[in-house]
């Protein structure tokens, strides 16, 4: 995981063996989307940003509000959809109870990312860079 320079900032650190590089290696392989997902992630974390842009970027990915929602709510919102037996077949041999238990856990995990406060520092990181 090569880091992209950035002349105008300096530096970009490298990710490997921090928690978020860690965090990157122990998910991969999982599926072709989480991979997709990783290198996003990484693409972000290792490339230079232009400062007008990272207020941007952080309120997109955990700064949303209901009217304007963020990475962290569709993945609330996906967690949700696979633990749905009427949206993932997959779950469809599993007993009836087992489904509705799953599916219980889902909504809970998809509250949980939905939370206000879950957003509130980083929209408030964001309102800080943009002198707000």
């Amino acid at each position: 995981m090569q880091p992209y320079s950035n002349t105008l900032t300096g530096h970009i650190a490298d990710v490997d063996g921090t928690p978020l590089g860690t965090a990157l290696m122990d998910t991969s392989g999982v599926h072709e989307g989480i991979d997709l997902v990783r290198e996003g992630i990484l693409l972000l974390a290792s490339s230079p940003l232009p400062l007008d842009r990272v207020p941007t970027i952080i309120a997109t990915l955990a700064g949303g509000t209901i009217d304007e929602p963020d990475i962290i709510t569709a993945i609330g919102h996906l967690i949700a959809r696979l633990t749905d037996a009427s949206t993932n077949p997959a779950l469809a041999d599993l007993p009836e109870e087992q489904q509705k238990n799953v599916e219980r856990q889902g909504a809970e995990a998809l509250y949980r990312l939905t939370d206000p406060w879950l957003r509130e520092p980083t929209s408030e990181a964001a309102a800080l860079i943009d002198g707000i």
